[in-house]
Parts: structure tokens; C-alpha cells; sequence
């Protein structure tokens, strides 16, 4: 029981990103960028504007401007508070698109040097917790695609383990969906607009990420290059639910795994079993106590 509290505690309280964590944080900037912006891009359209913003309070939370305090106050302050002052300027009567402007480049500033601060070298530079990053991307890209079209959350799969900066893992792809070929209807534009945002975003990824590549997966890299390429078509094009999970989870995410090697997480987490363990190992002694009092 002590064991899986101390990890747990460990993992709570470390001050530096595990490999998910830092892919994590890796995403989330650039999820973040692609709604700042596209508040920026929409500013003549307060529906858009508004559902923008909202989803920049999914990306960048207090608990993330709590982190970046133990290593940076001023990008604490300014992050957040740059987000307030978009906000403000993009809901206001008549937007100032200069003003709008300025706030956004402002943040990608930040945001890059946060990126620094927050995640060390050694992290950064490694492919997979970079990889990880991009699958991050590409579940949220499918997940506001959903949305777009109006289709249940299937979600991708891809949740993401604890491991260490050496090593990664996803989980397993089940119940793949088939290729329909049909279109489908925007239902909500905005959610459209950030799953094409997203999906870009993911491509530029991974063109940065294959300068890095091993030189033995040159047929998985090429697979990736033509899976990014059909991603983007597929929502370009308004293809239904079905053929974008399709792509991602049938080409993208099985070269991807090979690539960098990404390992299948497991189902159980490994806290709460070293508790549970712990606990039964208590309950085990108490019982064996308790016997020899009787004999």
C-alpha cells in the first residue's frame, strides 16, 4: 500500500514531465494555437469566436498555470493572461483586428518559450515522446471531427501510459472502422474549422518529427506521409466519421507505433494495482496474526 501511494505521490508531485506528460503539454500548445488562432481568423462571426474561446479553457487550465509557476512566474501571469485579454478583445463590439492580432502573436511567443521552460531538453528531442505529441493531436482532430459531422465520440484509443522519456505507449486499436467512402454534413462549423486546424497541425508535427526518424523505418515514414495527406483530403473534404478514423487509426496509427516503437498500454495502472497488492498483503498478515493468537 505504501509502494502504490508513493508512486502515485511521485507521479503527483514531480516537477519534471514524464514522456506522456511532456507529449501532453507538447499537444495541448498546439491545440491551444490552433484556437487562438481561429478566434483571430473569425473575428466577423461571434458564434465562432465565442465556441474558440471556450475551447482554449480545455488546453490551457489553472492547473497548468499552477505548473508553469514552479518554474517560471512571469509565463504563469502571462499566458493566462493573455488568453483574458483575447477573450476580451474578441467578444468585444467591433474587434480590433490589429489589437487581436497583436495578443495572439504575443501568446505564440509565450507558449513557445513555456514549451522550454516546462519540458527539459532531453524530452524535447526525443522522438517519442514527440510521436506521442502527435497522437495527442490526432485524438482531439478526431474527437472535434465527431462533433463537426454530428457522429457519437468513438474517440481514438490512443490513451496515453506513464512512461519514462525513453519509451512510450498506446493503447490497443480495437474495433477499427471501415472505409465508407461517403460525405457527411457539417453540423457544427466551428468544430469543423479546429479538426482541420488540427489535423495541419499534426502534419507540421510530423514533418519536424521525420527529420529525426530512425533510418530503418523509411515504409513506415512513407505510410505516414501518405496517411497525413489522405487525413487532410478526408476533412477537407467532409468524408464521413467513419473514413477519417479509418485513416487515422487504419494508417496513420499502426505506422506510427511502428515507427517509434510505441508499446500497447496496459489496462490495469500500475499506482492502483501496487496498492491494491499492498493492501492485500496487510490483509493477508492481520489474518495470519490473528491465527497464531488462536493456536
Amino acid at each position: 500500500m505504501i509502494l502504490g501511494m508513493a508512486y502515485t505521490a511521485k507521479s503527483a508531485f514531480a516537477h519534471t514531465f514524464s514522456g506522456d506528460e511532456s507529449a501532453s503539454f507538447l499537444a495541448r500548445v498546439q491545440e491551444l494555437r490552433v484556437e487562438t488562432h481561429l478566434i483571430e481568423q473569425n473575428l466577423s462571426n461571434q458564434t465562432l469566436v465565442s465556441w474558440h474561446i471556450d475551447k482554449t479553457g480545455e488546453f490551457w487550465t489553472a492547473n497548468d498555470t499552477t505548473q508553469m509557476a514552479e518554474r517560471n512566474q512571469r509565463l504563469a501571469k502571462e499566458i493566462p493572461d493573455g488568453l483574458s485579454n483575447l477573450s476580451a478583445a474578441a467578444n468585444s463590439t467591433n474587434p480590433d483586428a490589429a489589437k487581436v492580432k497583436s495578443i495572439v502573436d504575443a501568446l505564440d511567443n509565450s507558449l513557445a518559450e513555456a514549451v522550454t521552460v516546462r519540458i527539459d531538453q532531453p524530452a524535447r528531442d526525443n522522438v517519442t515522446v514527440n510521436a506521442l505529441a502527435i497522437v495527442n493531436v490526432l485524438d482531439e482532430t478526431m474527437e472535434d471531427y465527431g462533433t463537426a459531422v454530428g457522429a457519437e465520440d468513438t474517440g481514438s484509443n490512443m490513451t496515453m501510459s506513464d512512461n519514462s522519456t525513453n519509451g512510450g505507449s498506446v493503447s490497443s486499436m480495437d474495433n477499427m472502422s471501415s472505409s465508407s467512402g461517403s460525405t457527411a454534413t457539417v453540423v457544427n462549423v466551428a468544430a469543423y474549422k479546429t479538426a482541420q486546424g488540427l489535423a495541419a497541425a499534426a502534419q507540421d508535427m510530423f514533418n519536424t518529427l521525420k527529420t529525426k526518424s530512425p533510418s530503418n523505418n523509411t515504409a513506415a515514414i512513407a505510410n505516414l506521409d501518405q496517411g497525413f495527406t489522405k487525413l487532410k483530403q478526408a476533412i477537407d473534404g467532409k468524408m464521413s466519421n467513419d473514413d477519417v478514423t479509418s485513416i487515422v487509426h487504419g494508417t496513420i496509427m499502426t505506422n506510427i507505433q511502428t515507427a517509434y516503437n510505441l508499446q500497447t498500454v496496459p489496462e490495469f495502472p500500475l499506482p492502483i494495482l501496487a496498492a491494491i497488492l499492498g493492501i492485500g498483503s496487510v490483509v493477508a498478515y492481520s489474518r495470519v496474526k490473528n491465527t497464531k493468537q488462536f493456536v
